[in-house]
């Protein structure tokens, strides 16, 4: 949500103080979208066989909350003159907020036996949505609010994402211990197959 209230607040600004029509815009968004597919689908499985392991869920979710985090406080701690450069030439900081989706998800579906993932992943998917019914009206309102200091609307994000990384963290806990259950029971079918052999005999 933190996230994507940081670039909906850049793309007022955008629009009121850089004078950015709907052909910067939509390269603003078109650029974003494919760093971020291109970061999941590319660079992160590349970086990972060159590295020989691969980091953690928490700890993919922990960078790629953070990454944005340092794009939106450049914006705010840059001279104007510098925030158009500053914001393109940032944007894979910004993109890989998007790395966190399939990391995040994969928390919750570890805490979760394999009979309840399509409960567990329908919660996810709730909580994702939330964004899109408050992220717009919040940023909207606070921009308003902060014609006189626009650039303060870069430092929305950092609260919002921070109160998230919070939260997350307070989530995993549950989460870990659910990690150390017994094994889970096998299915029926599975176990069936398994004892097969020894029917055979």
């Amino acid at each position: 949500g933190g996230v994507q209230a940081g670039v909906q607040g850049f793309v007022l600004y955008a629009q009121r103080y850089l004078g950015w029509g709907q052909d910067m815009l939509g390269l603003f968004s078109a650029l974003f979208s494919a760093l971020g597919a291109t970061l999941i689908l590319f660079v992160h499985p590349i970086a990972c066989r060159l590295l020989g392991s691969a980091p953690s869920d928490l700890s993919m979710v922990r960078a790629s909350y953070l990454l944005p985090l340092a794009y939106f406080a450049a914006l705010a701690a840059l001279p104007t003159a510098a925030t158009e450069a500053a914001a393109l030439g940032g944007l894979p900081l910004l993109a890989a907020g998007a790395c966190a989706l399939p990391h995040f998800r994969a928390l919750f579906s570890d805490s979760r036996p394999a009979q309840a993932q399509g409960e567990q992943m329908a919660v996810v998917a709730a909580l994702e949505s939330l964004p899109m019914l408050y992220a717009t009206p919040l940023v909207s309102l606070a921009f308003e609010r902060l014609l006189d200091a626009p650039r303060l609307i870069f430092l929305l994000p950092l609260g919002t994402v921070g109160a998230a990384i919070l939260l997350l963290l307070a989530a995993v806990r549950p989460a870990a211990l659910l990690l150390d259950e017994p094994p889970r029971q096998r299915w029926p079918s599975q176990a069936v197959l398994v004892r097969a052999p020894d029917l055979a005999r």
